[in-house]
Formats: structure tokens, C-alpha cells, sequence
């Protein structure tokens, strides 16, 4: 369902290192009263925003075969809370109601924590995720209920002005009801090597493990390339990519290697307009008991700002899914495609207001009966910022 973006949540103090090195948020949007606070106290600052907003689509997925008409309105409320300059939290509860008595109403959660200092050579990050939600989902083509738990922690040591070592370790739980539950353990590290200043090139090594309660283990080996250019004060290239290889722990099943990639183009021509571009490769568990899923997309997103205060939010999706046997005697084979269109117009109001209408056109396109659709979405967003 069309929503907007989701912020990343960053301390103030990686915040200023971002500034000082001038890398700037690639960015265009209405900004209400963002320096306004809802109390502080000592290090302490809490932040505050509510939000409404009014959905009507078809298309929506109930259950494989049944596309159903129904608005839905959610209300959200956002609480971000700054500990000084190294540490931010927030916590966002929404509550959604459908027309339509096929689908239930929910209280979705988002809490996230976020932290980051530095020692002598060494700078480290810390991030703690949960989220519960019950959204419509493509792949089960019904409400799913998911509840995720998520930690991050990274260590960055400076070897000299050219080399650094970046050490990253993750967790990722995943409970979905009425489908296997997964659980990944993981570690990414890269040694960086920056030729000159701007451009930043580095190899890395992972390794993960993946416990899957219906269907067998897997364990995974990833060897990596990247490079991130800022070209210019208006060109930043970001790519990763390489060679995942799998193995499924179930007598009869060999390794599979995968091709993957993440790579993102923004360039900003002028204050008023960003245009990004973006492709993307993963191999992950899926829904459906002993399979994977093999997920492929690309997209381009315009920002555009005109007349002084709107701001058009234009972007457009393609991407395909492959469902892969994991565990011997499971028949798969599933193959979805999938497009859609985004526009976004928005604007502010009062200094602490932000309104903006939302459409939304995706088709999933699947070679198994009951999984595909065509939805258009028309929305109305109201938020308020304390």
C-alpha cells in the first residue's frame, strides 16, 4: 500500500560528521517546524508529529483469487526522543481500520534505537529494530501478520589516511503467523581502501546462518565488491555486488550460487530537483514452507519542487520474484512480475502542517492461479508536528 518513505534514524553526532564531510541528504520535501520540540530536559529532547490518513484501493489482497475493494484509515502517532548527541529512540504506533469486514483491524508497532561514538581510531554504531504489522502482502496475497526484531552492531577501525576495517555483525528474527518463522545470524566485514578524496572502494567477506522452523537450515557464504563515488555535490554512486553462495542442510540438496547486487544513482541537479535510480538482488526465506525467494527489481524516483512549496514524489517499480525449492520433495516454481507507480504531492501549512495526496497503480503479474492482481490506490495525508 502506497505510505510514505521511511527516515533513517540517525544521531545528531553522525548527523554533523555527515555534514562536515559534505554529504548532504539527497533530499526533496516539506519540512514542518523540524527544530521544534515537544519538552526538553538536560541532554534530552522529545519530538512529536501525528499523522491521518485516508486509503481507498482495489485490488487488495484477502485471500489467493479474492481482490477486494476498502478504504482504510490509519491514525499515527511519532515519538522521537534524542539522548544527547549520540543516542535517538522512537516509537510509532498505528492504528488502521478497514471498510471492508474481510480484513482486520490492527495496531501496528515501530520502535527503533540508534546509536554511534568513537574511541581514538575506532568509531562504533549500534541499532535496535521491532516492528509488528499485519499489511496485505503480494507474496501470500492476503493480511499477514509479521513481527520482526532486529539488532545491528558495526566497529570502524582507521588503519591509516587510505585503509579502514569495518566489522559488522546482525540479527534478524521473523515471526510470521500461519508461515515459517526465520532466524538469521550474520557478519559482513570489508576492508576499505579510499584512493582519493570522494571515492571509497573496498572487498568484503560474510558469512550467515539461517534456522527456519518449517523446512531445513541454511548457511551462506557472500564475497563482495563496492564502491561508493561522491562524483560530485550532485552525483553520488553507491555499488555493491557479488557472489552468495547457499547451502540448504537437508539430505539431497546441494549449494546454489547467486549473483547479488545493490546500486543506487542520486544526482541532484539543483536545489529543487533529485532524481535517483536503483537496482537491486537478494536471495531470502520465504512465506511458503521449504522455499526461498529470489527477488530482482529496479526503479527511478523523481523529487521536484515548483512553486515555491509543493513537492511531487514521482517513482516507478519493476521487479520479479522466483520461488525455489529448499528442502527435497517440495514442488515451487512460482515466478511473479511485478510493476507499479508512485506520485506523491505535498506541501506544509501553518509551519508545524504537512497535507499530500497519494496515488498508487501496481499489477502483480503470477504463473500460479490466485496470486495475481491489479490495484489502484487513492490517498489523503494529514500530519502535525508538536
Amino acid at each position: 500500500m502506497a505510505s510514505a518513505p521511511t527516515q533513517e534514524l540517525v544521531p545528531i553526532a553522525v548527523q554533523q560528521a555527515r555534514t562536515a564531510q559534505g554529504i548532504l541528504p539527497m533530499t526533496v520535501g516539506p519540512i514542518a517546524a523540524a527544530d521544534t520540540s515537544l519538552f526538553e530536559l538536560g541532554p534530552a529532547t522529545l519530538r512529536a508529529h501525528l499523522s491521518y490518513g485516508y486509503l481507498y484501493g482495489d485490488g487488495i489482497p484477502s485471500a489467493p483469487g479474492q481482490n477486494l475493494t476498502t478504504s482504510i484509515q490509519t491514525i499515527t502517532p511519532d515519538f522521537l526522543l534524542d539522548l544527547g548527541t549520540h543516542w535517538t529512540a522512537e516509537y510509532t504506533p498505528s492504528w488502521r481500520f478497514y471498510s471492508n469486514r474481510a480484513f482486520s483491524n490492527s495496531v501496528d508497532q515501530s520502535a527503533r534505537l540508534a546509536g554511534a561514538t568513537s574511541y581514538e581510531d575506532w568509531s562504533f554504531t549500534f541499532a535496535q529494530g521491532y516492528s509488528l504489522t499485519s499489511d496485505p502482502q503480494v507474496e501470500t496475497n492476503r493480511q499477514t501478520k509479521q513481527e520482526t526484531a532486529s539488532t545491528n552492531l558495526g566497529a570502524m577501525w582507521q588503519l591509516n589516511s587510505k585503509l579502514m576495517l569495518e566489522l559488522t555483525g546482525a540479527q534478524q528474527l521473523d515471526y510470521v503467523w500461519a508461515a515459517p518463522d526465520s532466524f538469521q545470524w550474520s557478519t559482513l566485514d570489508w576492508l576499505h581502501y579510499q584512493a582519493e578524496p570522494g571515492v571509497d572502494t573496498a572487498i568484503g567477506l560474510g558469512y550467515g546462518y539461517v534456522d527456519v522452523t518449517e523446512g531445513p537450515n541454511m548457511t551462506f557464504e557472500q564475497y563482495y565488491g563496492r564502491i561508493g563515488w561522491h562524483v560530485t555535490n550532485k552525483i553520488n554512486l553507491n555499488l555493491q555486488g557479488g557472489l552468495e553462495t547457499r547451502q540448504f542442510r537437508a539430505a539431497g540438496m546441494g549449494a546454489m550460487n547467486n549473483v547479488t547486487y545493490d546500486a543506487s544513482v542520486q544526482y541532484r541537479p539543483g536545489e529543487t530537483t533529485v532524481l535517483s535510480l536503483n537496482a537491486n538482488r537478494a536471495v531470502t526465506p520465504s512465506f511458503f514452507n521449504g522455499q526461498i525467494t529470489r527477488n530482482t527489481g529496479v526503479g527511478a524516483t523523481l523529487q521536484q519542487r515548483f512553486l515555491g512549496k509543493l513537492y511531487l514524489t514521482a517513482g516507478v517499480q519493476h521487479g520479479t520474484s522466483s520461488y525455489i525449492a529448499s528442502a527435497p520433495g517440495v514442488v515451487a516454481g512460482r515466478d511473479d512480475t511485478y510493476d507499479s507507480i508512485n506520485l506523491r504531492l505535498s506541501t506544509a501549512f501553518f509551519s508545524r502542517g504537512t497535507v499530500a495526496a497519494t496515488y498508487q497503480h501496481s499489477r502483480n503479474s503470477s504463473n500460479i492461479a490466485g496470486f495475481g492482481l491489479t490495484s489502484n490506490q487513492y490517498g489523503v495525508e494529514l500530519a502535525w508536528r508538536f
